[in-house]
């Protein structure tokens, strides 16, 4: 079955389930400027706002089982999934020494971003989706390491060459700086087709 914008949620989410891409770009563009504004009515922040939106449908497709339409709907759940982000977009949580500080969502620290290049061998194959990108930031605020986590195969590389160049603040615990470790999603679509 094909998804289209006429579907309820419920119906788009069970076609997500079923591996349909075109379902969860038809749902994104349907939910996502919602949950980008009530994100940035909670945080204030427009970094935090796309970082929290990105990671709402990342879990959605990675969780995709867990939303249960007989306790209320999917919009209900994704707006859920957004409160349940919290409003910070790191996270410091006490680590040895030496080793790299888990941030989590990191989008809120950057201080520059790279949106990556849609790979023309991917926009032929038609892949599209979100693609997470595990980095490590050093001391300086420089992404020392980047290897995608999650997505789909050929936009893994161009997120992670996207996420390498994104500079932060550095991090520092106890007036030190240190390394974090955390990640970056990046959500490709391709522009509806349909004429």
């Amino acid at each position: 079955m094909k998804a289209s914008l006429e579907q309820s949620d419920e119906e788009l989410w069970r076609l997500i389930v079923a591996g349909e891409t075109d379902a969860f770009n038809a749902l994104y563009r349907r939910r996502q400027a919602g949950i980008y504004r009530f994100a940035l009515q909670m945080c204030g922040s427009e970094t935090i706002a796309e970082d929290v939106t990105q990671e709402v449908f990342i879990t959605l497709i990675r969780e995709s089982q867990i939303f249960d339409p007989a306790r209320g709907t999917l919009a209900g759940y994704l707006y859920f999934l957004r409160s349940g982000g919290g409003d910070n977009a790191m996270t410091v949580t006490t680590a040895p020494p030496k080793s790299p500080i888990m941030g989590g969502a990191l989008s809120g620290k950057a201080t520059k971003k790279v949106q990556p290049v849609y790979p023309p061998v991917a926009k032929a194959a038609g892949a599209q989706g979100p693609v997470a990108v595990g980095i490590v930031i050093n001391e300086a605020g420089e992404v020392e390491s980047a290897k995608a986590i999650s997505g789909h195969p050929l936009l893994q590389a161009a997120a992670v060459d996207a996420a390498k160049e994104w500079r932060f603040s550095p991090t520092r615990l106890s007036g030190n700086p240190v390394k974090v470790s955390g990640r970056i999603s990046f959500v490709f679509a391709l522009p509806n087709t349909k004429g």
